[in-house]
């Protein structure tokens, strides 16, 4: 065995030099490529001189300076960006944009050296044609060479294949938040200059121009790219990058066009207090963006299974054997004496849920804690009951939490918590205040605490500031957010104003898709042939709600018109949204794709079809859902008559499907506008 790992070492460190040997050989500078662009860069700038002067000799001396300014510009671009290695040339387009890349660079430098300088003096032809007259015949060697011989050479060093770049997601929000620095930069720098935020009749054109200029060098850079670097200065260098470009080019633009009547301090001004902002606002995004990689949520199916790894739990564990063989002390009276002395309605309500003279002391963690580290610190599967008697509303990471939970507890052990919800928090600002201020209060609590952690952007100011804490949450989100981590409710109780619940940890969560957060959802639906399609709306229900179905149907059953009874999971605003069928206008996009028909039965949701018996099952697969149901039409006012509204319809139309669907859809119309018919 050993000589088999010594075997497998040296094989990895011999593998290891090879690549670091092959890597250095590439990067060897080319003394043919160094001495034959040495001639092509004084026979460019010579050239460009005889065309403009008709003679060799560089007169006045000022020409000799430039010479030796435009050769100093081009080796150093030309070592940064190693123009003579060879692993610098994979194929021939990647040569071109090396090649161009480092003439645009010489030139901006250049343009921003004599404007910065102020060495108007100086051509523009001579520095430009030069420039331009080097890249064209560098282009010609290089293909000269490349078909010669240098495409063998490139292919034998390469031949491990090339470094393929992820091109990373584009960002709308960072280009809008750099456009409003930009503008603010620029009137702040005038005012500073006149004392005035008005500008001069001819300044709107040096705005244009660094307009014009800022959005090539953002995209050159791919600044507004969504960066994953870890450290802060290597996720920040494409603004000095484009911060250097657009330096370069707006002194390009000055010397090429003449503009030197602008003020320098405005042009410059500008782009230097634009990095500065840039700095500051990357910074604070950057570090949000860094805390929400490293510490974020945990919000997708594979995100769970990734961190649960489900499929290696070991089987369900039986607690009643587990307590008869092991039980020592029983924790109910420590609880009920110490922990909960202060809230015997608190004990009572454990009590009278869980046998807890049968779950033994050193098998319980009683904690008041919404840091999780505390948590993170007890070992996993270690214990069969953890109760957290500080609220849920100051935890940042809620799933995170939860999974951590349910990672510490046995399968079939105990999680008991509490938190405010906004019912309970509305309850103690009316019980505290008069109406006249309890109503403003509410409403401002609200505004901050509810809707600003949902909106994009100001979501992340919201937790920046507030770290998550005291943040309102719906009784049917927290449920949800159980349910989709792997447990299952055993009960839940008001007490004292505060709102207490005890779940159970299950092996298999009952999560099948991805929660949905935002203003539209996409509902996970039984369609055509049985199979799962999925239709949008706009949201009406709590986030999370969508794993409240059999839990919502088996404490409340169904209501006369075959509806969730006491559906808690519906907002206030979604009860208006539905009566007024706002909800329902996402699904014109589902028809135009021809996920729906016109008319044709509600698609449904897996527990709901459940409901439905064989028959109407098997009827229901043969025809695709639509946006106007039969339910409109005959207005049944019973699950049992809505099955046999359902099931006549599907008879009818497999007779004559057109004549069916436009009766249907005349009738349902009729009774939508005249009989105010409503799906409640």
């Amino acid at each position: 065995m050993q000589r088999i790992i010594e075997t497998g070492l040296v094989d990895i460190i011999l593998r290891r030099n090879q690549t670091r040997n092959k890597i250095k050989e590439n990067e060897k500078y080319s003394i043919t490529f160094v001495f034959l662009d040495i001639i092509l860069a004084v026979v460019s700038y010579f050239t460009m001189y005889y065309i403009r002067r008709g003679s060799f000799v560089l007169e006045p001396h000022y020409y000799v300076k430039l010479f030796i300014l435009y050769c100093l510009t081009w080796i150093f671009f030309s070592l940064i960006f190693k123009k003579y290695a060879l692993a610098s040339y994979p194929d021939l387009k990647s040569s071109f944009l090396l090649i161009a890349k480092t003439t645009t660079y010489l030139i901006y430098t250049l343009a921003f050296i004599v404007v910065f300088m102020g060495l108007y003096a100086l051509s523009r032809k001579q520095i430009i044609g030069s420039c331009m007259i080097l890249f064209f015949l560098e282009t010609l060697l290089y293909s000269v060479y490349y078909f010669l011989i240098g495409k063998k050479i490139s292919e034998k060093h390469l031949s491990g294949g090339t470094l393929k770049i992820k091109v990373k997601d584009f960002s709308l929000y960072l280009l809008i938040n750099d456009f409003v620095l930009l503008i603010a930069a620029f009137y702040f720098i005038n005012f500073i200059k006149r004392g005035t935020f008005k500008l001069m009749d001819n300044y709107d054109g040096i705005l244009l121009i660094v307009l014009a200029l800022w959005l090539p060098a953002a995209f050159f850079t791919r600044k507004f790219n969504k960066q994953k670097y870890r450290n802060y200065y290597y996720a920040f260098a494409p603004y000095i990058k484009s911060f250097i470009l657009m330096t370069a080019g707006m002194a390009l633009v000055v010397f090429t066009f003449r503009l030197f009547h602008y003020s320098r301090f405005q042009v410059f001004g500008t782009l230097g207090l634009l990095v500065i902002l840039e700095a500051v606002f990357y910074y604070i995004y950057f570090i949000s963006g860094k805390n929400r990689i490293e510490r974020g949520d945990i919000e997708t199916v594979d995100e769970i299974k990734a961190m649960l790894k489900q499929e290696e739990l070991p089987l369900e564990v039986d607690l009643r054997i587990r307590r008869e063989h092991q039980l020592v002390t029983s924790v109910g009276n420590k609880l009920k004496e110490k922990y909960l002395s202060d809230n015997s309605e608190l004990y009572k309500f454990i009590y009278d849920n869980l046998q807890v003279e049968m779950i033994d002391i050193t098998d319980t963690i009683v904690v008041n804690t919404h840091n999780l580290y505390n948590i993170e610190t007890i070992d996993d599967q270690r214990i069969t009951l953890l109760i957290n008697l500080h609220r849920l509303n100051d935890f940042r990471w809620l799933n995170r939490y939860f999974l951590e939970v349910h990672r510490k507890i046995y399968n079939g052990g105990y999680f008991i918590g509490c938190a405010d919800t906004i019912a309970t928090y509305r309850k103690k600002i009316f019980t505290k205040f008069p109406v006249l201020f309890a109503k403003p209060i509410y409403w401002g609590n609200f505004v901050i605490n509810r809707i600003f952690p949902k909106l994009p952007g100001i979501k992340r100011v919201y937790f920046f500031l507030t770290k998550g804490r005291n943040r309102d949450l719906s009784r049917a989100e927290i449920l949800g957010r159980l349910y989709f981590c792997g447990f299952k409710v055993i009960a839940e109780k008001e007490i004292n104003d505060r709102y207490y619940f005890i779940v159970q940890r299950v092996k298999n969560p009952s999560i099948d898709e991805n929660p949905s957060y935002g203003p539209t959802i996409k509902l996970r639906r039984v369609g055509l042939d049985g199979e799962i399609m999925y239709i949008h709306k706009f949201r009406t229900m709590h986030p999370y709600s969508e794993y409240l179905q059999s839990y919502i149907y088996n404490e409340n059953k169904l209501n006369q018109l075959g509806k969730f009874r006491d559906d808690f999971r519906i907002t206030e605003w979604g009860k208006i949204m539905r009566k007024l069928w706002i909800d329902e206008l996402p699904q014109l996009v589902d028809f135009l794709r021809g996920d729906l028909s016109l008319v044709g039965v509600r698609a449904l949701s897996e527990q709901y079809y459940n409901l439905y018996p064989e028959d109407v099952k098997r009827l229901r697969s043969n025809f695709k859902p639509g946006l106007i149901p039969p339910y409109y039409a005959d207005m049944p006012k019973s699950f049992d008559e809505i099955v046999d509204s359902e099931r006549n319809y599907f008879l009818r139309k497999r007779k004559h499907p057109f004549r069916t669907d436009i009766k249907y859809f005349f009738k349902a119309v009729y009774n939508i506008i005249f009989k105010h018919a409503r799906s409640l």
